[in-house]
């Protein structure tokens, strides 16, 4: 393809640069045109260019060689062009030419693959039962890989080694079905043998033998496989008859119990002779693979079986006799049947042809076989039967079909009904229930199913509104009981405030609004009394501690251990009062701190004064409710609405300064509330 679109350009340059060198030669009649026959000429020089230039496109050409030579004669037997032509145009034919070789290459090996190929196919026709499935498979992949996947190239492989393909498949999947029954059988040998169990293997051995022989020709790796199972299976076998000396009475004994066999298939009905043929030929079979027994038993047993063997198939010689003459009457009356249903089977009386058909099923099914003619008679049967049956289930089966819909659309509803939650829509379902129609014998258990998923809708909405209602007053009673110590019960009463909440019960709403104010409130208090007491533990601990300032001997409180800094300031004062220079550094910043902090919050308590204290605590309690109600018990909006300083605050500040002068202390606990 390459090729070909580089022929094209030159055939386009061609032109372009003839219509230029005679423009510039000014080759032509009047006017700048070419001589008529200079361009008649250049016509036929250009139409063999492109007569080149399509054969060695043209991949359906099956032979290039051939057609090239015929076309290059063409060429070289052309007068000769002027100079300012005959160069490109022959360059042009020249590549085209090159082209057309490379095709005709191309051919010469596609046609010895294609030779190849098909003598190997001969050869494989040739070969006849010889070739094997593997060989057939490789072949058939290059086969299609040459050829591709056309539909004449499988026909045409269909036609030469199709029908030998499949059966040689089938009797390598034939092959290697009875090899793997092989393998099986050897394993049961082998594992027998490993039991080291003769009994066991004496009792199965018969069985595996069968099967084998059932299998017929085994191919050779699993047959020998098999053999050798065998083989060691009969070792053991013949090693414990000689251990035990009781091969021989062992086949006296079950020749017996053939003999008793045989004189139980004497008895047999006549009805069951065809069962005991075989039964015979297999006594028969285990007879002569049994071995010799003891000599004084031999004239016992063989004379009593020739007897029994002579009077049974005697038996069943007359039983086949007459058997064949009743198939030839069942024939007959078999054959009036087929009569019968042919002709009734073309009716459309469903109900009562169907109860004809039944009938004459009944009549075939009373009658024995026929014997070779069975099978014909009752594909004719079968035909006329069935013939009216489809027609009959093709009617069912549409009316089965509207049924079916219906059941759908109808299981569809009833399953939404458990997801749904609008009562309007619930209550517009019996409408559209009923205007799909009947579904048939689905139709009683649907309808039930239908109403028991309404009633038990409308059942758990109500539960479900009372459950709520129970689990709200539930949480309003526990908040209320949480009341009691509102400190240790924060925690559950958010809990408790997000599960109701979840519930939407707007009918508890205003319920537990009350029991969340009362529950803050609670808080509130508890809240208060507890800083109370931390202040008034505070002021005990800190005179304590301006006590020790003064008199560095005093045995110094336990109060003053629960507060670090108070603790602090002590043990440096202390030290720096016993010498220690680093002690005396520390003890000195930390009293500077302490001094200029205390005025510090002094003040800020002295501008406060006791009014607006008052006021703090009555806006913090309102924005403590407020907050309650909102159900924020982390308060943050009641803190947002704080004065900016308070004496609380002050307070803990001044907790966390260091021990001062008794004077000095006096003075800002009575400016603090020393309360």
């Amino acid at each position: 393809m390459a090729a070909y679109f580089r022929v094209s350009a030159i055939k386009t340059n061609t032109v372009r640069r003839v219509m230029s060198e005679n423009q510039r030669s000014g080759a032509s009649l009047g006017g700048g045109e070419l001589a008529p026959a200079l361009k008649e000429l250049l016509r036929k020089y250009e139409n063999l260019c492109g007569s080149m230039e399509q054969l060695a496109a043209d991949a359906s050409c099956a032979d290039h060689a051939e057609r090239g030579a015929e076309l290059e004669k063409e060429f070289s037997a052309l007068p000769s062009l002027p100079e300012e032509f005959r160069e490109l145009l022959e360059q042009r034919f020249a590549e085209a030419k090159r082209a057309v070789e490379r095709a005709a290459v191309h051919d010469a090996e596609f046609r010895r693959e294609a030779d190849k190929l098909r003598a190997e196919i001969e050869a494989v026709r040739a070969a006849g039962d010889l070739a094997t499935a593997a060989e057939i498979e490789a072949l058939k992949k290059r086969y299609f890989a040459f050829w591709g996947e056309r539909d004449s190239a499988r026909a045409e492989w269909e036609a030469v080694l199709g029908e030998k393909e499949r059966v040689l498949a089938a009797e390598e999947a034939e092959k290697l079905r009875r090899g793997a029954e092989a393998e099986k059988l050897a394993a049961e040998w082998n594992a027998l043998v490993a039991a080291g169990d003769p009994e066991a293997l004496k009792q199965r051995r018969a069985e595996i033998e069968n099967a084998y022989a059932a299998l017929g020709e085994v191919a050779k790796p699993w047959s020998t496989r098999y053999q050798e199972a065998h083989r060691k299976a009969q070792i053991m076998l013949a090693r414990h008859y000689e251990t035990l000396d009781y091969a021989r009475w062992e086949s006296y004994t079950l020749k017996l119990d053939l003999l008793a066999g045989l004189e139980k298939l004497l008895d047999v009905p006549d009805a069951e002779l065809g069962g005991a043929s075989k039964e015979l030929n297999a006594i028969r079979d285990k007879w002569k693979a049994l071995g010799s027994v003891p000599k004084e038993k031999s004239e016992e047993v063989n004379p009593r079986y020739l007897e029994l063997t002579k009077t049974l198939q005697h038996r069943i010689d007359e039983f086949y006799s007459n058997r064949r003459q009743e198939q030839r009457s069942a024939a007959e009356e078999k054959g009036k049947l087929c009569e019968e249903a042919e002709q009734n089977a073309e009716r459309t009386d469903w109900g009562p042809g169907s109860a004809f058909f039944r009938g004459l099923q009944e009549k075939w099914k009373q009658l024995p076989r026929a014997g070779a003619k069975e099978q014909e008679l009752f594909q004719r049967f079968r035909a006329a039967a069935d013939k009216f049956f489809t027609a009959r289930n093709a009617v069912f089966a549409e009316r089965d079909r509207r049924f079916a819909a219906a059941a759908a659309a109808k299981r569809k509803l009833i399953d939404g009904i458990p997801a749904m939650t609008d009562v309007r829509r619930v209550k517009e379902l019996r409408n559209e229930y009923n205007a799909i129609g009947g579904a048939g014998r689905e139709e009683p258990a649907l309808y039930k199913e239908f109403n028991a998923a309404l009633d038990k809708f409308f059942a758990d909405r109500n539960a479900a509104f009372a459950e709520k209602e129970r689990r709200g007053r539930e949480l309003i009673s526990e908040l209320e009981k949480l009341a009691a110590d509102p400190v240790a019960g924060a925690s559950r009463a958010r809990e408790i405030r997000d599960e109701f909440a979840a519930l939407n019960c707007r009918k508890l709403a205003g319920a537990m609004d009350q029991a969340e104010s009362a529950f803050f409130r609670a808080r509130a208090e508890a809240d208060r009394s507890a800083r109370a007491n931390r202040w008034q533990e505070y002021s005990a601990a800190a005179r304590e501690a301006a006590k020790a300032l003064d008199d560095p001997a005093a045995e110094l409180s336990p109060a003053v251990d629960k507060f670090p800094k108070l603790r602090q300031s002590v043990a440096a004062s202390r030290a720096a009062a016993a010498g220690d220079d680093a002690a005396r550094n520390t003890w000195k910043k930390l009293d500077e701190h302490a001094r200029k902090e205390c005025a510090r919050i002094v003040a800020e308590a002295e501008e406060l004064g006791g009014s607006a204290k008052k006021a703090e605590k009555s806006n913090d309690l309102a924005a403590e409710l407020e907050a309650a109600i909102l159900g924020n018990f982390a308060r943050k909006e009641a803190e947002a609405q704080k004065p900016r300083r308070s004496p609380d605050d002050l307070r803990k500040e001044f907790m966390a300064l260091g021990a001062l002068p008794a004077d000095m202390l006096e003075a800002a606990l009575a400016a603090l509330g020393d309360k």
